[in-house]
């Protein structure tokens, strides 16, 4: 069974996939022919196949593109929490025809954002926007400013104030005065805090099924 696996994955490796996708591949991969050492059922080559796919794979990666795959489950998770938090808000009529979700600073993200675009809120097509430019910010539904840029909260927020947008802050220790919603990642679990009062000053409604998962809400 776990040589048949290792087929499995090493024919998913061949088809187009993105870096990181191949990278998880191919330590999952590795880990699986670590397993066990006798002749699958389901192939008579042993391993020969699956060896070649899992040397040429290791020769194209390089050190940053694993260190950002090791990084990437915490960031995966928190992609999902962007997409939800734009799915359980309400903005005002008038936003615009696309949906834009803004990334502050240096992020860990790696293309799992890019893959949000295939989706819509709201029928609106999302795009992602990265950017290091505060006047560049009020055009987005969501602004996510990573831990790297705190130094920049209160700027963005000034700049940001009483307009709809959705301020998500990462990991800070506290929610920021102003901020939306704070992602804190506690007991290994990520979760977050949401200043209630700061998204209806901003004119946001959220919706309290969203509400009911938060680990705080500040009213």
């Amino acid at each position: 069974m776990i040589k048949c696996q290792v087929f499995y994955l090493a024919a998913k490796l061949t088809q187009n996939r993105s870096l990181l996708k191949k990278n998880f591949l191919l330590m999952h991969l590795a880990a699986k022919m670590l397993l066990g050492a006798h002749r699958p059922a389901c192939d008579k080559k042993p391993k020969l196949h699956a060896l070649i796919i899992l040397f040429c794979g290791f020769i194209q990666l390089n050190l940053p593109s694993i260190v950002q795959a090791e990084a990437l489950p915490e960031y995966r998770v928190k992609a999902a929490f962007l997409y939800n938090f734009a799915n359980y808000t309400q903005w005002p009529d008038d936003i615009g025809n696309n949906f834009n979700i803004c990334i502050y600073g240096e992020h860990s993200f790696g293309d799992e954002l890019q893959q949000m675009q295939e989706k819509k809120i709201n029928q609106r097509d999302i795009l992602i926007n990265y950017t290091t430019q505060i006047e560049s910010l009020a055009i987005c539904q969501i602004v996510f400013i990573s831990h790297s840029s705190t130094f920049a909260i209160k700027a963005i927020l000034h700049h940001l104030k009483d307009k709809p947008v959705l301020k998500v802050t990462d990991n800070l220790n506290r929610i920021h005065d102003g901020t939306t919603i704070n992602l804190v990642v506690t007991g290994g679990k990520i979760k977050f805090d949401v200043d209630l009062a700061a998204a209806q000053s901003s004119g946001l409604n959220l919706s309290s099924q969203l509400l009911r998962f938060a680990r705080e809400v500040y009213k």
